[in-house]
């Protein structure tokens, strides 16, 4: 039964990303937004960004770690948003559930795409304390690049520099420039 609730968080999630690019396939700033709660009910950001600070998270204050893992959500659904568009014959295959390291559970899927090879996008999850919901602790593309091993890399001079105060300000920017290099959203045309 854990297996079948994994699976549902990774669907939902596939389904809410389908679901933004095909409503604001030009927007991305709309499909941001669109995201976000979705990106929020799927993932564990402060786990994630835990994992990822490491010590600086330990030493950081409770305001320090809340206004961090916020920029990091708003930045996870920028990222999202300008990377996935949606598009004609995009869809995703879940290929089954199973027991990673540490009471994790990984959900395997693959996004299948016309016109590229089909990528592997393995998600690994954490069984909810009690009553609570699964979520999305990492993400391992093509069997092994982890999203929390290429922040933690990407992330790594904005926390020695100055902790998490530093980082949530740098995220803040990164995700205004995500946005900000979007197109324009374009006023639909009847079509002819």
């Amino acid at each position: 039964m854990t297996g079948q609730r994994m699976i549902a968080v990774v669907e939902n999630l596939h389904q809410a990303l389908l679901a933004a690019g095909r409503a604001h396939p030009t927007d991305t700033a709309a499909r941001a937004a669109a995201l976000a709660p979705e990106l929020a009910r799927a993932y564990d950001f402060e786990a994630m960004l835990r994992l990822i600070a490491g010590t600086h998270w330990t030493t950081a204050t409770p305001r320090a770690r809340a206004a961090a893992a916020a920029a990091f959500a708003d930045y996870s659904a920028a990222l999202y948003a300008s990377r996935f568009e949606g598009g004609e014959g995009v869809r995703f295959k879940t290929q089954g559930a199973f027991q990673g390291p540490r009471g994790t559970v990984v959900v395997r899927t693959h996004l299948l795409a016309p016109g590229i090879e089909p990528v592997s996008l393995d998600y690994v999850l954490r069984p909810g304390a009690g009553e609570g919901a699964p979520a999305i602790q990492d993400v391992l593309v093509d069997g092994g690049i982890s999203e929390v091993a290429t922040r933690r890399s990407e992330f790594d001079r904005s926390l020695k520099e100055g902790g998490l105060e530093t980082l949530a300000e740098a995220l803040k920017a990164q995700t205004r420039a995500l946005l900000d290099a979007a197109p324009p959203a374009q006023a639909a045309t009847p079509a002819e």
